[in-house]
């Protein structure tokens, strides 16, 4: 990736203490082409001891800060923006979910205030 791309969408969020690198692509993707490639290759793996989730459980919450902050930017497409809103949803969900299952309930609410705040109702 050149400099001049990040000069545009800015560096990663520090503010992010896990998945701001899902947050400098959401930006990255937002403004330019960004390609797939069917074929697999590299094999995803997880549960070993030293993986971030163990240090940081539930983070989808961070997936979540990033969503709803590249929703407020404004820069947006409609179609990308209906995509986010759907990924949102989802994100939220699997997070509620684990949340209960913790029985976080406090989390629970202090994230959908959060998400009302920010008019992004859950």
């Amino acid at each position: 990736m050149h400099k001049n791309l990040f000069e545009e969408v800015g560096l990663f969020d520090e503010s992010l203490i896990v998945c701001e690198d899902y947050d400098l692509w959401l930006r990255v993707a937002s403004r330019f082409p960004v390609g797939l490639i069917e074929q697999p290759f590299v094999e995803k793996y997880g549960g070993h001891a030293d993986q971030l989730s163990h240090a940081f459980p539930a983070m989808d919450r961070f997936r979540i800060q990033a969503l709803s902050k590249i929703l407020k930017s404004g820069t947006l497409s409609p179609d990308q923006e209906k995509a986010a809103y759907q990924t949102l949803e989802e994100k939220t969900k699997i997070y509620f979910q684990g949340a209960v299952k913790r029985g976080k309930h406090e989390e629970i609410e202090e994230t959908k205030k959060w998400l009302e705040g920010l008019a992004i109702a859950p």
